[in-house]
């Protein structure tokens, strides 16, 4: 049996900016199941600085959970 909080599995994720659409991001969605471990990548191929944000919720105004610094790409 896994103990409980225990991550149960791995889920590889990742999302990237263009340098042809540097304000948009290629996906508008990440997905996971529920208790395993995420690993997300980011791409930023454009020179426009971001950062990525996410959130216990559906916007910004739900609990952070993490948070990159502003980098611009290549």
């Amino acid at each position: 049996p896994v103990a409980s909080g225990s991550p149960v599995g791995s889920t590889d994720l990742e999302l990237a900016t263009t340098a042809a659409n540097p304000l948009s991001f290629t996906t508008n969605e990440l997905a996971a199941p529920a208790g395993t471990d995420v690993t997300v990548t980011y791409d930023n191929e454009s020179t426009t600085p971001h950062n990525v944000s996410f959130y216990a919720g559906s916007d910004a105004t739900a609990e952070l959970l993490a948070t990159t610094d502003v980098e611009a790409g290549p």
